[in-house]
């Protein structure tokens, strides 16, 4: 079982899991025309695909927010053309199923709060992936996403 996990947007990045672990990792490519070309080649590896979900995002500017979105769309349409079984998982369900803590902040906390906790959160990501694949060089904050979403369809779709 190959599993490509997809983390959207423009920090996000691609990973294949395979039966040995990670076996490929990349960072989100800069225009479509790459991101089309890189997620055709990861696609005829994979057996199944899962894309982490987005949402609105609190203190998030409309541009951003628009960009992000339509960066969300142009990889499912992708996806869609190169008839991939994909499969859309909230941040949420796949970091609870990896027993991820929950640090969402308080309802009404300041700007600085909720940047500090992303910021925790994200280490906390990073430091899981290091853990899971001691052997893997190169897990980034970057990375670690794609990698423990990638984790995390492996172990759900490799049990019989």
């Amino acid at each position: 079982m190959r599993v490509l996990a997809i983390d959207p947007g423009a920090k996000g990045a691609f990973c294949l899991h395979g039966d040995t672990g990670i076996e490929s990792v990349s960072k989100m490519p800069s225009g479509e025309t790459e991101i089309a070309r890189l997620l055709a080649t990861y696609v005829t590896q994979a057996d199944r695909c899962v894309i982490e979900a987005i949402g609105m995002r609190p203190g998030e500017g409309q541009r951003s927010t628009a960009t992000f979105f339509q960066s969300y769309g142009f990889l499912r349409g992708v996806l869609v053309l190169l008839k991939a079984p994909i499969e859309t998982v909230r941040p949420q369900a796949w970091q609870a199923g990896l027993g991820l803590p929950n640090r969402t902040p308080p309802k009404g906390s300041d700007k600085t709060v909720r940047a500090a906790a992303k910021r925790a959160h994200k280490r906390d990501l990073a430091e899981l992936a290091r853990q899971r694949f001691p052997n893997f060089e190169g897990i980034t904050l970057l990375t670690c996403d794609a990698m423990l979403l990638a984790e995390w369809g492996w172990l759900k779709w490799s049990k019989p």
